[in-house]
């Protein structure tokens, strides 16, 4: 394959030794790049959405990092005690730095225009950071929390936290199943681990979002290439002691923002190394993509294209077959569904960041697979759907699963009876 690389893309990969460049240009070709148009259209129409799927009043709430005291994020509303505790004052603001020595506005000024679009559109329905005298005077119902990205899930739980901290949201959530409040969450993509995480809150809030993430360990199905990529990521991007290889909470997190990269992505994205005994020079230093997207996607596109070329069939490209490529587009999903089903996890945020295809999408094909026969209850692929695999030209070896993790081994033998 030759590869078509930018001048900036090329010094990259020269720092690389030579027997790791292949690895390298592994890892740059599964980066998911999200343009602007794509986060800013599919985001407002999710919120819209959220926002209209239920008659009562809404609170929208801008994701940010909340500043902490021992530990612990600062309560989202101030508290005073008269015969019981309660929540007064104003509503957080929508933009706060974490840092007030040279503050920075990160995804959460993108995300507050894309909010206060949505709440202008419908003000008699959606209030942007109520305060608490708004909250009960309006008979707010549901706290959406509107980020752009969940990782690791760290930043979003501590928010809840936060609101979590105040005894009348306490109180209110008590009381979810009445007239009480439920909490969401909404973001563009979700890895499955910050996804779990954040719905096991005591909030219990329903997390929406538009896409899975991909990661080193959704993306390359073959475990040899996993440990290489994930080798290749520890030995190059090591040189930091407060920062994981893989990203934040080593995560591995592949995936770029027209805003930005998440520090959740391996090192090497993202940080420099001034040491002179093994300096490094990141793709996006200090995560700002703006000035590289234009040759990634340029680099992405020669690639997949230089791959329908030679017909090429891997298992995160859709079968070439004149059958497939004469289907309905509702086909080929159901496809290339089937593709990302050969190995566990099989929930709909890791077959998404498999895909790249939506969430919404995925539920879509994975209906349409059992319809069919293609696939069992549980997302497993059936003897119809490897046939029919095999059809358009891709065969999927079976999966052999241990329901339990400890396996027997007998302590003893015996000689077999007599029959």
């Amino acid at each position: 394959m030759v590869f078509h690389g930018t001048t900036i893309v090329d010094l990259w990969l020269n720092q690389f030794d030579r027997e790791d460049l292949g690895d390298a240009k592994r890892l740059l070709y599964a980066i998911r790049n999200v343009t602007a148009d794509e986060f800013h259209d599919s985001m407002t129409d999710l919120v819209r959405a959220r926002v209209e799927a239920d008659p009562g009043p809404v609170g929208l709430f801008v994701e940010s990092e909340r500043r902490n005291w021992k530990g612990r994020p600062h309560r989202l509303f101030s508290e005073k005690r008269r015969k019981h505790w309660r929540a007064f004052g104003s509503g957080p603001p929508v933009i706060e730095p974490a840092r007030t020595v040279d503050p920075e506005v990160g995804s959460e000024g993108i995300i507050a225009q894309i909010v206060s679009g949505v709440s202008r559109q419908a003000r008699t329905r959606a209030t942007i950071h109520p305060r608490p005298k708004t909250i009960r005077k309006r008979k707010i119902r549901r706290f959406i929390l509107v980020t752009d990205f969940i990782g690791s899930g760290d930043r979003a739980y501590r928010y809840l936290d936060s609101a979590w901290r105040v005894r009348s949201v306490r109180s209110w959530w008590s009381a979810r199943r009445s007239k009480g409040m439920s909490f969401e969450v909404i973001a563009y993509s979700a890895t499955e681990a910050g996804r779990v995480k954040i719905e096991a809150h005591p909030t219990r809030p329903v997390v929406n979002f538009i896409e899975g993430c991909p990661t080193i360990e959704q993306v390359f199905d073959s475990p040899d290439v996993r440990l290489r990529i994930k080798n290749l990521c520890i030995r190059y991007g090591s040189f930091n002691p407060n920062f994981d290889p893989l990203g934040y909470g080593g995560t591995g997190a592949l995936i770029t923002f027209a805003h930005g990269m998440p520090n959740n992505a391996p090192a090497i994205f993202h940080k420099r190394n001034k040491l002179k005994a093994k300096p490094w020079a990141p793709l996006y230093p200090e995560r700002v993509t703006s000035e590289r997207r234009t040759g990634i996607v340029a680099l992405t596109e020669d690639w997949e294209a230089s791959q329908l070329e030679l017909h090429r069939i891997a298992k995160e490209k859709v079968p070439l077959s004149p059958s497939f490529l004469s289907a309905p587009s509702v086909i080929r999903d159901a496809v290339r569904v089937l593709l990302s089903l050969d190995r566990a996890p099989r929930t709909e945020t890791a077959i998404s960041s498999r895909t790249s295809l939506s969430v919404k999408r995925v539920k879509g094909a994975l209906a349409r697979s059992r319809k069919y026969g293609w696939i069992d209850d549980h997302s497993r692929i059936t003897d119809k759907g490897r046939k029919e695999l095999a059809r358009l030209g891709a065969s999927v070896q079976r999966e052999i699963e241990f329901q339990s993790a400890s396996i027997y081994i007998p302590r003893s033998l015996r000689a077999p009876r007599a029959v």
